[in-house]
């Protein structure tokens, strides 16, 4: 059997490695608040692109319309 004293340092050796998992996650959470988002850059970018692609298709559309006249 083991003693009790042994029983105590495991005890705290496993506490030790909890706290050290627990500053690791606070750290990855810190870290992720840091940067931007990659998902909002793409979103916003698809949106801008998007916007462009409709506003050349309404200047095309009218462009035909001015040269079919014509």
């Amino acid at each position: 059997m083991f003693s009790p004293d042994i029983h105590y340092l495991v005890g705290q050796e496993k506490y030790k490695d909890m706290r050290r998992d627990a500053e690791r996650h606070q750290l990855i959470q810190i870290a992720r608040l840091g940067r931007p988002d990659k998902r909002k850059s793409l979103r916003s970018m698809a949106g801008w692109i998007g916007s462009q692609l409709v506003t050349w298709g309404s200047k095309l559309q009218g462009y035909q319309t001015l040269t079919q006249r014509g």
